[in-house]
């Protein structure tokens, strides 16, 4: 997920490097998040750290935790980021 960071701030319209390690912080939360939502007994080398739908749920989630930081959301998570958790599990238990 080497660009996932670009990807994150174009889409968040950031242009400096300020927030980068937050960033980063919260893209690798996302991914053990959603990891441990699909089959916590995968390891990294496996293919859904490939996967688009794995790759593109980390983003939005990152995103989503992003924009929302200073609030208590609890244990909501967006929907679409949900259904991708969900095919996932189709694809890897």
């Amino acid at each position: 997920m080497q660009n996932s960071l670009e990807i994150i701030k174009r889409s968040l319209r950031i242009v400096y490097n300020d927030d980068d390690s937050i960033l980063n912080s919260l893209l690798s939360a996302s991914m053990e998040y959603i990891n441990n939502a699909v089959n916590s007994q995968l390891k990294e080398d496996s293919k859904l750290f490939e996967d688009e739908l794995f790759i593109n749920g980390s983003i939005l989630l990152t995103q989503y935790w992003y924009l929302n930081r200073g609030e208590a959301v609890g244990d909501h998570i967006p929907v679409y980021v949900t259904s991708m958790i969900q095919q996932l599990r189709g694809k890897y238990l």
